[in-house]
């Protein structure tokens, strides 16, 4: 999943961002770091190891 991530950004750097003025290029960059960020705050964590051993 990170390998994706990373394909994306840079595709996002080379090929789409690079006919564009520097203000657009700043939001876009803004925008993509904010939704990586709301991703990481909002996807599940994997359960402790204690909590699993638990339920076992």
């Amino acid at each position: 999943m990170n390998n994706y991530l990373g394909v994306v950004a840079l595709k996002l750097v080379l090929v789409d961002l690079s006919q564009t003025e520097a203000i657009w290029r700043v939001i876009s960059f803004l925008g993509a770091g904010s939704l990586i960020l709301l991703i990481g705050y909002l996807a599940p964590l994997p359960p402790a190891h204690e909590e699993t051993e638990n339920q076992n």
